[in-house]
Formats: structure tokens, C-alpha cells, sequence
């Protein structure tokens, strides 16, 4: 750990966290310190980068802009003023309602939304397909990048060093707000498919706000060296719905050479509630090549070709195809999955924590004009979560090429 820094920017704040004492922050001059003013002590355990909650609980309530710097197994922070946000936007005159502070409608927003979130040459918000705003993740020294929309929070862009995206966006995705991004990592929440409210749920549908960004200033192999933390609260639209207070918090991770997601659900209101969720994640693939490895012996539910009363069985085969239309959910799948996409590479699917289904889809002829050039491999949870009120359920994806 000696030697790295974590800047970081949360809300309003700019915030550096440095591990070796001298280390200079990020958007200071050259061989300065800035300034901490009136600072206050709050022990981490000696953690770079754990920020206490409480500190950024109570200056968020007041709009503060905060510093911090890691010294001795400490967190010193001081607030300082901050531009001042637009308020809250719980609804939009579109067919789609949209949620968050920041709905994009032109390059203002995304540059309003740099200002206050931009990490170096690490994170950046820019203006992105129908003016919404988008999130960019880059490592600076392997040259990988993601692009994460605030619509829908969805990741539509994982890039290796080589130039190759990993993640399909589908040809007729529109990014006007109207409806879903079709491609890239969409979202499936409080309900995976059809159920008692739309397709899928509704936070694919909506525009996310940014939380907090990071960088590590001095990456090594293994960290995460960009990050971006997106939230989305209950308003008027979702109780519509879904009758249920809560809060999702959705982190991207960008390493070397691996795209990590972490979803946090919190039930924030009086009464338990209770959703199924998944990532309806697009992979670049030749579907006539690819197949999916890690399936043998799972129990699965085949929703072809009825997919209201789907199929049940057990996977018989080392590797899954796509002869055809294939939409098959696998129950208690395995944490490691293997998507051979056919295009000469694999990539790794892992459920780090609380992802416990797998969903294997091509739609084929009902999508005959780009059918050909994706697959989907999504994590996913079938079976109902029930959250008491002020419970947490978190789960983590991992996808690393191979």
C-alpha cells in the first residue's frame, strides 16, 4: 500500500486520500499540499480509501464540499464551499419518467457534472449519444476504458487495450430517454422478465445520479483504477409500480485488464419488500461460435419455446450453444461461468457475491438483422429477495477477458 494515492469525488466533493506522507493531491500544484484547514480526525483502521460514512452523510446534508487525506490510519477532512446543484428531478414530460439531479439534455449537463466529479485523466463526464450524459473510466497506462450512461446506469462500452469492445450495443438502441438502452450491462430491477409491471422493471428505465467517483493515482496491477458510484431513490414513478421506499447504489470498476459491478439494494422504508434482479449484460460474439461453459448438471428452466410455462431440466452438455433462439435460465448456477463469444476470445462471467442464477438468451430470427453479432450471459437472482425494512442485499460481478 505505501505509495498509493485515492482521489476520489463525492457529490460536490474533490477528495484525496494519500498513503505515503508528502504525496501530493490530485489538482494540486506541483510538489504542494493542499491546504486542510480546521481539519477533524475520524480513525479507519488504516484502510487507504475507506471513507467513514458518517462524514459524508452529514456534510452531503448540507452541500458541502469536503477534503480528505489518508495520515497515520486516519481520514482529515474540512468542508469548503461548492457550486451550487440543481434540484432534484423526479419525473420528465417524455414517455419515460426520468429520476436524479442531473437528466441530461445537452453538453452542459455532462460539463456541469465534470466540474464537480472528474478524476485527472481517470474519470470524465461527457456528452454521450442523445445528449445524455455518460461516465468515462480509463486506465492510464493500459488504455482500457468504459462508458457508463446515467440512463439506466448502464455500462455500453468495455474496451480493451487492443481497441476491442467486449459489450454489444444492439443497432436500434435509442438514447433518447423514451425507452431502455437495448445492449451494453441494462439493468433488471425490482422484477427480471414480465411480471406485474413492465418488462424487466423499471431502473433500466431511469436516469441514475452519480454518488462519487475515484481514481488510483499510482495504479497498480491489481486495484481498481477507476470507479464511478451511481444511486437511484423511490419517487412518484416507482410507487407507481412498485409500492416500496428504497436505495440502489451501483459501482463501476474499471482494472487493468477486468470491469467489476457492485448493486447494493437498501430498503429504506417501513415495511419489507421483496424483487428479483439481474444484469442483462450484451457480449460482442459470433453467436453461431459461442457457447457458454460451466453449465453441466445446472437445473434450468427452457422458456422456449413456451415461455410462459418454460421447460424444466438439467444441462447435459460441457458447453451451451446458440443453434438457435435459446433462452434458458439456470438455477443455482456456478460462480464461474466461460463465454467462448467465437471471435477468437472468452471472457470470464463471475458472481462474486449474491448473483446465485444464470440466463443464457439469442433471440435469432426475432432480431434477424444483428441477431449474429451478440449473446447475452446475465447474472441474475430468480428467486424473490425479501428485505426487511432497513436491510441490504449487495451482489458483485466480475468479467475478465481471457
Amino acid at each position: 500500500m505505501h505509495g498509493r494515492a485515492l482521489a476520489l469525488s463525492h457529490r460536490h466533493a474533490q477528495v484525496a486520500i494519500s498513503a505515503a506522507p508528502g504525496r501530493r493531491d490530485v489538482g494540486a500544484p506541483r510538489g504542494h499540499l493542499r491546504p486542510l484547514p480546521a481539519s477533524r480526525c475520524f480513525p479507519v483502521g488504516g484502510e487507504v480509501g475507506k471513507i467513514p460514512a458518517a462524514i459524508p452523510a452529514a456534510l452531503v446534508a448540507g452541500g458541502a464540499c469536503v477534503c480528505f487525506r489518508h495520515v497515520s490510519g486516519h481520514v482529515l477532512y474540512t468542508p469548503s464551499r461548492a457550486r451550487p446543484r440543481k434540484p432534484a428531478m423526479t419525473g420528465a414530460t417524455s414517455a419515460t419518467p426520468r429520476a436524479g439531479a442531473d437528466v441530461a439534455a445537452s453538453g452542459s449537463a455532462a460539463g456541469a457534472l465534470n466540474e464537480d466529479f472528474a478524476v485527472g485523466d481517470s474519470v470524465r463526464v461527457e456528452e454521450g449519444k442523445g445528449g445524455q450524459p455518460k461516465v468515462v473510466l480509463t486506465h492510464p497506462s493500459s488504455g482500457s476504458s468504459a462508458d457508463v450512461y446515467l440512463l439506466g446506469a448502464c455500462v455500453t462500452s468495455w474496451r480493451l487495450p487492443s481497441g476491442e469492445d467486449v459489450l454489444y450495443v444492439r443497432p436500434d438502441a435509442v438514447f433518447t430517454g423514451e425507452k431502455p438502452i437495448s445492449g451494453g450491462i441494462p439493468h433488471c430491477f425490482p422484477q427480471f422478465g414480465p411480471g406485474k409491471m413492465q418488462q424487466h422493471g423499471f431502473a433500466r428505465n431511469l436516469t441514475w445520479q452519480i454518488s462519487a467517483t475515484s481514481a488510483d493515482v499510482h495504479p497498480d496491477d491489481g486495484g481498481p483504477v477507476a470507479s464511478v458510484e451511481l444511486i437511484l431513490e423511490d419517487n412518484d414513478y416507482t410507487r407507481s409500480m412498485w409500492d416500496a421506499s428504497f436505495r440502489l447504489s451501483y459501482k463501476v470498476s474499471l482494472k487493468a485488464n477486468q470491469l467489476v459491478t457492485s448493486l447494493t439494494v437498501v430498503n429504506t422504508g417501513e415495511k419489507a419488500c421483496d424483487f428479483t434482479a439481474a444484469l442483462h449484460t450484451y457480449f460482442s460474439a459470433a453467436a453461431a461460435e459461442a457457447s457458454v461453459k460451466g453449465l453441466n448438471g445446472c437445473r434450468f428452466l427452457d422458456k422456449d419455446p413456451d415461455p410462459v410455462n418454460p421447460r424444466p431440466g438439467v444441462e447435459e452438455h460441457e458447453a451451451v450453444n446458440f443453434p438457435g433462439f435459446v433462452d434458458r435460465m439456470y438455477l443455482d448456477a456456478p460462480a464461474d461461468l466461460v463465454l467462448e463469444t467465437g471471435l477468437g476470445r472468452a471472457v470470464g462471467v463471475q458472481a462474486l457475491q449474491g448473483w446465485k442464477d444464470a440466463v443464457v438468451w439469442n433471440p435469432h430470427l426475432t432480431m434477424k438483422d444483428f441477431y449474429k453479432d451478440f449473446v447475452c450471459v446475465e447474472n441474475a437472482k430468480l428467486e424473490k429477495v425479501v428485505l426487511s425494512a432497513g436491510d441490504t442485499w449487495h451482489a458483485e460481478m466480475q468479467l475478465t477477458p481471457m
